[in-house]
C-alpha cells in the first residue's frame, strides 16, 4: 500500500525503511528545496521538544540517539512515498 510523506528525511531512513521489506521513492533536494524543508523539520521537531516540557537532558538524549540510529540530515533526502 502506498503511503505518502512528501517531507525531509534522516540519513539512514531509506535504509531502514527497505531493511523492513517496503520500497521508497526519494529524491535529493537541491539548496533552495533544503533550507526550506529544513524549516519545516525543525518545527516540527520543535513539537516533539514540547513533549518533553523542557527536560533538556531528556531532549539531548532523543537527538543524540536519533543522530546514531537514524543519521542526520547532510545527504538532503526527501522521502515521497513507499510501498
Amino acid at each position: 500500500m502506498k503511503k505518502i510523506y512528501n517531507k525531509l528525511v534522516r540519513d539512514k531512513i531509506p535504509e531502514i525503511i527497505e531493511r523492513n521489506g517496503d520500497e521508497c521513492y526519494t529524491r535529493i533536494l537541491n539548496a533552495v528545496e533544503y533550507k526550506n524543508e529544513l524549516l519545516n523539520k525543525i518545527v516540527e521537531e520543535a513539537e516533539e521538544v514540547k513533549e518533553t516540557k523542557g527536560n533538556k537532558k531528556e531532549i539531548e538524549n532523543i537527538r543524540k540517539e536519533r543522530k546514531q540510529s537514524r543519521g542526520g540530515f547532510d545527504k538532503k533526502i526527501f522521502l515521497e512515498y513507499t510501498k
